[in-house]
């Protein structure tokens, strides 16, 4: 594989999890982490999976509810795939 295809596997796996909002939850996640270490607070793993769904399900939902109010789809199809890159 070359270096451009594999950066081009690494930009479209970011995509997704852009698309899916992981990102948001890995960086919620990561400052709880940072907050628990600075102040030697135990969490308990119970607690970042909590919060790491409460805040896709927060997240989505606020995404789904604003995509209902355009009064015509955003959508344009999924960077990186073979199709545009054949453009």
């Amino acid at each position: 594989m070359s270096f451009s295809g594999t950066v081009l596997r690494v930009a479209h796996f970011i995509l997704i999890l852009r698309w899916l909002s992981l990102d948001i939850v890995a960086a919620t996640l990561l400052l709880l982490y940072f907050v628990s270490a600075q102040y030697s607070i135990t969490v308990p793993v119970s607690i970042y999976i909590a919060l790491g769904i409460a805040v896709w399900l927060i997240y989505t939902i606020d995404h789904l509810r604003d995509a209902s109010r355009l009064a015509t789809p955003s959508f344009q199809g999924i960077p990186f795939t073979n199709e545009t890159m054949r453009n």
